[in-house]
């Protein structure tokens, strides 16, 4: 595995990103039982990637207002998990195969652990939706 040591969000991440496959865009390429996806999100997918390697910059996506609070929002999520799990993490830059022929950013890594963290903070009722299959004891008052 190869690090390179970028800030995440920042036009230097974003460039080294570009052309390559990314584990935030598998839902392009696999579907959530395992099998190869197939159609017309596979074929633009790709096409973007080729723009992106011709051109040598990358498309960078739409941010919306709860994928940026996400991002405020983990730093929080972070400093919960290291205190309930009793961790230490630090930010990871961006992670490649040792090919270079995909990559993925977890949010953080952990120390002296082999493994990522990746925080979420969803909207309210997609947290709910969690919550409640998840089997939650819902509370009544």
């Amino acid at each position: 595995m190869i690090e390179l040591p970028v800030t995440q969000n920042t036009p230097e991440w974003h460039a080294q990103r570009a052309g390559i496959p990314t584990a935030s865009a598998a839902k392009h390429l696999i579907t959530p039982t395992g099998k190869p996806a197939g159609g017309e999100a596979v074929e633009k997918y790709m096409y973007q990637l080729i723009y992106e390697r011709i051109a040598e910059t990358p498309i960078v996506s739409f941010q919306s207002f709860w994928m940026e609070r996400g991002h405020d929002e983990e730093i929080r999520a972070v400093q919960t998990y290291e205190f309930a799990r009793e961790v230490q993490t630090e930010p990871c830059g961006f992670l490649l195969n040792d090919t270079r022929t995909a990559g993925a950013s977890p949010d953080r890594k952990l120390v002296q652990i082999p493994a990522g963290l990746e925080c979420k903070a969803p909207k309210p009722e997609i947290h709910l939706m969690y919550m409640d299959r998840s089997g939650f004891a819902w509370k009544s008052h």
